[in-house]
């Protein structure tokens, strides 16, 4: 149980099959696609800031989660918006 343990905590598992590593990497590829894809379709940015969220984008496995919770963030106050210019007697 402490080798079990250990391996857990300093990430060292001792039976992990090669498939299990390529799909991980091939599903962490996919998600940095989706989030290329985003800021370079979706976003209102000049190419300074595609570029920089690019940069953010890389960061190994922070990168992505960063950009999602900005893209929550904003399509959240986006929504917003998009009532208020539609109830105009809200106002």
């Amino acid at each position: 149980m402490r080798y079990f343990l250990e391996n857990l905590f300093t990430l060292q598992p001792q039976n992990l099959i090669p498939e299990a590593v390529w799909l991980g990497a091939g599903l962490y590829f996919l998600v940095l696609l989706a989030c290329f894809h985003s800021i370079l379709t979706f976003t209102n940015q000049r190419k300074k800031g595609k570029l920089v969220w690019g940069m953010i984008v890389l960061l190994p496995f922070v990168g992505p989660v960063v950009y999602a919770g900005f893209r929550l963030r904003t399509s959240d106050s986006t929504l917003k918006e998009l009532w208020k210019s539609q109830n105009p007697k809200a106002q």
